[in-house]
């Protein structure tokens, strides 16, 4: 997990480990909360490439980043999940998270799109 956050530009990229449960979250969780008490961190997207299995409680940290990022004015996605992964990420979609994207270079220029619109 320690690649697990990095920066591009003022987006923050969160890579999920390859079990995305409890178990493995609770650090991601405080590596998140601590980078978006840094300025310059607008939008957050989701990297589920590694992932080949995940819990209602990624799910959970996913929807509650979603609304800590989308209250200071930032954006959500999530991009390179597939099979069960993707279906149980797009139960998301119900609470607004509906960008989905194939890869990260896709949702950093989609950002940088509104950003600029």
């Amino acid at each position: 997990m320690n690649n697990s956050i990095r920066h591009v530009g003022n987006h923050l990229i969160v890579k999920f480990p390859r079990e995305s449960d409890h178990h493995n979250l609770a650090v991601l969780n405080d590596k998140i909360k601590m980078e978006l008490v840094k300025k310059g961190v607008k939008n957050i997207i989701f990297d589920f490439g590694d992932v080949s299995f995940i819990d209602s409680s990624a799910v959970g940290l996913v929807i509650s980043k979603s609304k800590t990022v989308e209250s200071l004015g930032g954006k959500t996605g999530l991009c390179r999940a597939k099979g069960h992964v993707l279906k149980v990420l797009k139960t998301c979609a119900a609470t607004g998270i509906n960008r989905i994207y194939e890869n990260i270079e896709e949702a950093v220029n989609d950002f940088n799109n509104i950003m600029n619109a």
